[in-house]
C-alpha cells in the first residue's frame, strides 16, 4: 500500500444497486457488482503514488472487452486507464480486470466493470486524417483539416449484419421481412464535436442482381462482382506473393500498389480487383491458385463461388440464383429493390440520408459527416423500391437496437392448487426450458402463454401494471418494475393475486384482469410491450350465485305433465274442466275468476294450455305451500297417474333429484365448453343457442341455463322417467367429456334406464 496505507484503513461493500448508473452507450454490459471503497473511522486516505484496483468479473462474449469505470468522490462516472486481464490462482480461477488512478484524497470511491464492444481507436490532430477499419474495409472515414482544434481521439465500431441474421430477427419484427444488408453497422465517436463536414466512403454494397450486367461479364468477372466485398476485406494485399511482378500483375502496377500506406488495406485490395476485372479470364484463374498458397481459406470460398456461376450460365432456371443465397456463404448473397444508407447523427432520429458518386471507384458512394456533431451511425439497407423512407428508417431503429440487445421472454403462472398464488418470471433464452420445467414441478402449471421476445440491454426495466378487476397485493398503486441485468439473474416475483371488487364480474365464470408489460424507452427506442390476460376460477357457488333458475320447477313440471295426459292427444279436449273443479275444491266462484283470468289473458289458447295455466294459477295463488303439490296430483284420482307424476317427481326433487337445481349447477361446472355440442344434441337451434350466450357470459352459465331450459321443456317432461336414459344417451352422441358421463351415471343412479 502506497504512503503507509494499511489493508484496515478502507471498508469495501458490495451492491448490486444503482448498477445502470454508469452505462453510457447501450453495448455496454455490466459484469461485475458495484464496490464502495471508503475510509474507516473519519480516516483521512491521501496518496501521491498512482493505486491499481482489480476487480472480479463474470465471465462474457469474448468479442467484448473489459474495462473499469469509477467514480471518485461523488464525481462524474469515468472510464479508467485499463491494466491488462489477470487471473489469480484461486478455487473459483475467477478473471480481473484492473485499472490504475491517482487521487489527492479520497472520500469513497466506485467502481463497476464493464463489458463492451472492442472499437478502433484513432487519434486526429488539427492536419485531419483518412483511415480504414479493420473490422471493417468496406468504409473509410476522412476527418478534415482543422476538424478539430485539438488533438481527439475517434473510437468506431463496425457490426456486420449477413441476410441469415436479419430472416432471424424478422421472425419478430414485420418491418425486417423485405430488408437486406448491404453493408456493415458503423458507429463513430469523437471525443470532441467537428467543426468541419467530413466524410465516410462506402465502397461496397455487395452483389445486386442485374441481369443485363451478367450477360456482358465474363465468368470471372462476375465471380469477382459476387465476391468483391469479401475479398476487399479479406484479401491480404501486404504479402509479397499476393501482388508479385508476374503476367498477371505488370511490375508498373505492382509499383502504384506499393505506394499505398500498408494501413490502407481496403484501397490496395480495390485497385487489385479492378485490375482483375480488366484481365483475361485466364489471369484471374493465375490468381486465384496463386492465392491458394498465401490464404487457401479465401481462394477455396471464390472458386466455389466461381463452379456455381458457371453452372448457372449452363442452366438459365431461376433456381441457381436461390441456390446462391442459400448454399454459399452470407457474403455472396443476392440481393434486389434499391441500396439505401440511413444515418443518425448525435442521438436524433434516424434518417435516409443522399448519397454521392466516388469518382475513382463508381460501386462507390460517399456519405457527409455533418460539423458540429460527435456520433456519426450509418447502415446500408437494400429495402424494396416502393419501402418508405419512414418504413427504412424504422428498420433501422429495430437493427440498432438489436446489436447489442439480449432476449428476454416473460412468464406468469399460477399455482394449480390455488390459483391467487402466482408469479412473474424474465427468463433468458438458455434458461427458460429448465426454469419452465422447475415451475412445472412446483406446481405453477396455470397461466397465459409467454411473451413474445423482448430485446433489451442493460440497465432497462420491464415495468408491469395489472388492470382490470386483479391486482397484486403488494402492487396496488405502483407499477412492479424489474431491472434488467444480462449477466445478473432477474428478480423473481411471487406474490398473492387479489380480485379488486367480486361484484363487478358477478355473472362471469371467473375473476379476470390484464397484466401490461413494457420495457421503459429509457436507453432503447425501440417499443416493446404487450398484455397478459389472468383469470381465477370462481367456486361453483360464487358462479351460479343469484342465477335465474326456473321458479317452482316441480309445479311447473307437474301442470304441464297433467295437462298433456289430460289432453290425451287431443289438445282441444276440455277433460280438464272437470280436474281444474276438484282442484277448486267445487268452489264455482273460485272456478270462475281463475277461467276468467286465464281467458282473458290467452284468448287463442288452446285446452291443453288452458288446463297448464289454470293449474299454475292456482298454484301461485295458494295460501299453503306445504300441500300444494300433493293437491295438485290428488285432484286427479287416476292412480296409475298419480304414480307417474310422483316419479317424475323424483326427478326434479331439490338436493336430490337428478335435475334439481343443485344437480345441474354440478353438471354445467362438469360440462363447461361442451355445453354447445351437448345443446344441439337435445335439439336447441342455433338461434337459442347464441341467444343463451348473448344473455350469460363465460360458459357454466349458459351451460346451467341450457339445462334448465331443457328440463322445463313439454317434449323433455312427457317423456317421464324415460328421459334419464335419454339424456345420457344424448350425452354420450355429443361426445362429453369421460367425467361428464360418469357423472351424471353416478347422478342418475337406480333411475338409470338400461
Amino acid at each position: 500500500m502506497p504512503d503507509g496505507i494499511k489493508e484496515d484503513d478502507f471498508e469495501c461493500k458490495c451492491s448490486d444497486d444503482k448498477l445502470d448508473e454508469c452505462l453510457e452507450t447501450n453495448d455496454e454490459e455490466i459484469v461485475s457488482s458495484n464496490i464502495t471503497i471508503s475510509p474507516n473511522k473519519k480516516k483521512k486516505i491521501t496518496s501521491k503514488m498512482p493505486i491499481r484496483i482489480h476487480v472480479p468479473i463474470v465471465s462474457h462474449d469474448d468479442n467484448l472487452m473489459s474495462i473499469l469505470k469509477f467514480k471518485l468522490n461523488d464525481e462524474k462516472w469515468k472510464t479508467g486507464k485499463p491494466l491488462r486481464e489477470i487471473k489469480l490462482p484461486n478455487k473459483y480461477d475467477r478473471t480481473f480486470v484492473g485499472i490504475e488512478l491517482t487521487f489527492k484524497e479520497l472520500h469513497k470511491l466506485q467502481v463497476v466493470a464493464i463489458a463492451t464492444s472492442k472499437r478502433e481507436l484513432v487519434v486526429v490532430d488539427e492536419k485531419g486524417q483518412a483511415f480504414e477499419l479493420d473490422m471493417e474495409r468496406n468504409f473509410k472515414i476522412k476527418i478534415p483539416p482543422k476538424a478539430f482544434r485539438e488533438q481527439t481521439t475517434v473510437s468506431s465500431l463496425a457490426i456486420q449484419w449477413n441476410q441469415k441474421d436479419i430472416k432471424q430477427a424478422a421472425k419478430l419484427y414485420k418491418e425486417l421481412r423485405n430488408v437486406k444488408p448491404a453493408g456493415s453497422y458503423i458507429d463513430v465517436a469523437c471525443e470532441n464535436k467537428t467543426e468541419n463536414d467530413g466524410e465516410i466512403e462506402i465502397y461496397d454494397f455487395g452483389w445486386v442482381a442485374d441481369a443485363k450486367l451478367q450477360q456482358e461479364q465474363s465468368v470471372s468477372q462476375e465471380t469477382i462482382h459476387r465476391c468483391s466485398k469479401y475479398l476487399i476485406q479479406n484479401l491480404n494485399s501486404n504479402n509479397e506473393s499476393v501482388i508479385a511482378d508476374d503476367d498477371v500483375f505488370d511490375s508498373d502496377f505492382v509499383g502504384e500498389l506499393k505506394k499505398i500506406d500498408p494501413q490502407q488495406t481496403g484501397d490496395k485490395n480495390r485497385h487489385i480487383l479492378r485490375q482483375l476485372h480488366y484481365s483475361k479470364d485466364g489471369g484471374f484463374d493465375k490468381f486465384i491458385k496463386r492465392l491458394s498458397k498465401t490464404q487457401p481459406g479465401i481462394a477455396k470460398r471464390v472458386q466455389a463461388v466461381q463452379a456455381q456461376v458457371r453452372l448457372s450460365r449452363k442452366d438459365n432456371r431461376s433456381t441457381y440464383e436461390d441456390d446462391f443465397a442459400s448454399d454459399f456463404d452470407p457474403d455472396f448473397q443476392k440481393t434486389e429493390g434499391k441500396v439505401c444508407v440511413v444515418s443518425k447523427v448525435s442521438g436524433r432520429p434516424w434518417q435516409v440520408v443522399p448519397l454521392r458518386d466516388n469518382k475513382e471507384f463508381p460501386q462507390s458512394k460517399i456519405v457527409k459527416l455533418p460539423a458540429g456533431n460527435d456520433r456519426f451511425k450509418f447502415l446500408g439497407l437494400v429495402v424494396p423500391e416502393d419501402m418508405s423512407n419512414a418504413d427504412i428508417c424504422k428498420a433501422a431503429e429495430i437493427l440498432e437496437s438489436l446489436n447489442c440487445s439480449s432476449r428476454l421472454t416473460i412468464v406468469c403462472r399460477q399455482k394449480r392448487t390455488n390459483q391467487y398464488d402466482f408469479v412473474i418470471e424474465c427468463l433468458k433464452p438458455e434458461e427458460k426450458a429448465e426454469r419452465l420445467e422447475m415451475l412445472k414441478e412446483l406446481e405453477y402449471t396455470i397461466g397465459p402463454p409467454e411473451s413474445a421476445e423482448l430485446a433489451v440491454v442493460d440497465g432497462e426495466e420491464i415495468e408491469i401494471k395489472f388492470g382490470s378487476n386483479l391486482w397484486l397485493e403488494d402492487y396496488k398503486e405502483t407499477p412492479l418494475k424489474i431491472k434488467f441485468f444480462k449477466h445478473l439473474p432477474c428478480e423473481k416475483i411471487s406474490m398473492h393475486l387479489e380480485v379488486v371488487n367480486k361484484r363487478d364480474q358477478a355473472d362471469d365464470d371467473s375473476y379476470h384482469g390484464y397484466m401490461k408489460y413494457q420495457v421503459t424507452p429509457a436507453r432503447l427506442s425501440l417499443q416493446r410491450k404487450g398484455s397478459f390476460v389472468i383469470y381465477i376460477p370462481k367456486p361453483l357457488k360464487e358462479i351460479v350465485l343469484n342465477f335465474p333458475f326456473t321458479e317452482d320447477i316441480q309445479v311447473k313440471v307437474i301442470a304441464k305433465f297433467i295437462a298433456c295426459q289430460m289432453a290425451g292427444g287431443n289438445p282441444d279436449s276440455t277433460r280438464w274442466v272437470v280436474y281444474a273443479n276438484t282442484l277448486t275444491a267445487d268452489n264455482k266462484n273460485l272456478y270462475s275468476n281463475i277461467y276468467r283470468i286465464i281467458d282473458d289473458r290467452n284468448k287463442e289458447a288452446r285446452q291443453l294450455e288452458r288446463c297448464e295455466k289454470f293449474i299454475l294459477y292456482w298454484a301461485n295463488h295458494h295460501a299453503s305451500e306445504t300441500d300444494k303439490i300433493s293437491r295438485i296430483i290428488g285432484a286427479h284420482h287416476d292412480k296409475k297417474l298419480q304414480k307417474e307424476v310422483n316419479q317424475m317427481l323424483k326427478l326434479y326433487t331439490p338436493g336430490k333429484g337428478p335435475f334439481s337445481n343443485d344437480n345441474l349447477e354440478k353438471m354445467a361446472f362438469v360440462l363447461n365448453e361442451d355445453w354447445e355440442y351437448l345443446a344441439l344434441t337435445l335439439d336447441f337451434h342455433a338461434e337459442e343457442i347464441k341467444h343463451i350466450k348473448s344473455i350469460h357470459p363465460g360458459v357454466i352459465r349458459p351451460a346451467l341455463k341450457m339445462l334448465d331450459i331443457w328440463r322445463s321443456r313439454e317434449s323433455v317432461i312427457n317423456q317421464g322417467i324415460a328421459l334419464v336414459k335419454i339424456f345420457q344417451t344424448s350425452a354420450k352422441s355429443a361426445k362429453c367429456s369421460p367425467k361428464f358421463i360418469q357423472m351424471i351415471t353416478e347422478i342418475f343412479g337406480h333411475l338409470m334406464l338400461h
